[in-house]
């Protein structure tokens, strides 16, 4: 039985919860029109930006009659300024909107914030739905891997699958009491499991931790490095094949990255630049310096405003090493929200 811990905010309206559960789940679409997915000239790929016209609504509505915390003021001005001035030394227009539309979710009521564990269990069930969908009436999408099948769920990719899964356990395991709480890790962990993501696995292992250790962050990473050193043993040992094919080619990106920038301000921003999947180098590839150093300082502030208790910072670091979050949906927006709103609570 789903048991909600009791929160000291008022709910916020049905709609806008609606409408924050549309926005986070909308990619179901992908599975019953298989033949759209990763097309850009799709309807689909705006159905994200007409859901958050009514939430963006929402917010005007709430900060009419109440104050604006100075903090989120602040983030988002930093962050827009610095899009802009990479606009104005020629990054391309569409791409600095992908960017900068993620950071309304900075303004995101705190009440609404208080919700999103509760969102984030009809996450997880609707994307184990959609996984068995998946599974059973499509097949997978078999172009992600050559070697068999990777799972995206509701979601656009096994990357962001593994990530979103990891996020929204975690927020779940904050809400959930008895035997729906182990229910939400289970979910969590089979999803990020069939995504084969190795970015998902990692921020299993880091929420593992996390949990583990009670929240303790120098014990979380002491814990990390003992098992990165045994699972490098049994690699060079030979006791473990460890697929590193995506690896390299993260690798080779950002080689190729370094040897083609010209300059540190502006590497590539202008010009046709190489992909990097690697928000920070993807960041300063196509956004410049500036945009990086924002991205970088506001994780750093959420590390620090928490304390270094709670995992999300840890988990968005992590997962913008080899994924470029800032303007993947939903994680973007997640991001935002967490700058926004999140602070420290009690250890899941």
């Amino acid at each position: 039985m789903l048991v909600p811990k009791a929160r000291a905010v008022d709910p916020p309206a049905t709609w806008v919860f609606a409408f924050a559960l549309l926005f986070m789940t909308h990619g179901a679409i992908y599975l019953l029109l298989p033949h759209i997915h990763y097309r850009t000239d799709s309807l689909a790929v705006y159905i994200k930006y007409l859901l958050l016209v009514p939430l963006v609504v929402g917010l005007i509505a709430h900060y009419w009659s109440s104050p604006i915390a100075l903090s989120k003021t602040v983030w988002f001005c930093l962050w827009e300024a610095t899009l802009c001035i990479a606009l104005m030394t020629g990054a391309e227009p569409l791409r600095v909107a992908l960017y900068g539309i993620p950071a309304v979710a900075l303004f995101m009521p705190r009440s609404v914030w208080e919700q999103l564990p509760t969102i984030s269990l009809y996450v997880l069930i609707l994307a184990t739905i959609g996984l068995l969908y998946e599974y059973i009436a499509i097949g997978g999408f078999g172009r992600f891997s050559e070697e068999g099948y990777r799972a995206t769920s509701i979601f656009l990719n096994p990357n962001n699958l593994g990530i979103v899964a990891v996020l929204a356990t975690y927020f779940a395991m904050k809400t959930c009491d008895g035997v729906m709480w182990w229910v939400s890790v289970a979910l969590g962990v089979a999803l990020a499991i069939a995504s084969m993501s190795k970015t998902g696995l990692l921020l299993c292992l880091i929420l593992l931790g996390y949990t583990v250790s009670g929240g303790q962050v120098l014990r979380l990473i002491t814990g990390i490095g003992a098992l990165a050193i045994a699972a490098a043993a049994a690699i060079s040992l030979g006791m473990v094949r460890a697929p590193w094919e995506s690896g390299y080619l993260r690798l080779h990106q950002a080689l190729d990255f370094f040897q083609r920038m010209d300059g540190w301000f502006f590497p590539t921003v202008g010009r046709l630049p190489p992909y990097v999947d690697n928000a920070f180098l993807q960041t300063w590839n196509e956004m410049g310096l500036l945009p990086l150093l924002v991205f970088i300082c506001a994780i750093a502030y959420g590390a620090l405003r928490d304390r270094l208790r709670s995992p999300l910072w840890l988990l968005f670091g992590a997962a913008a090493a080899t994924t470029n979050i800032n303007y993947l949906w939903p994680v973007a927006y997640l991001f935002w929200a967490y700058i926004g709103n999140g602070k420290h609570d009690d250890p899941v």
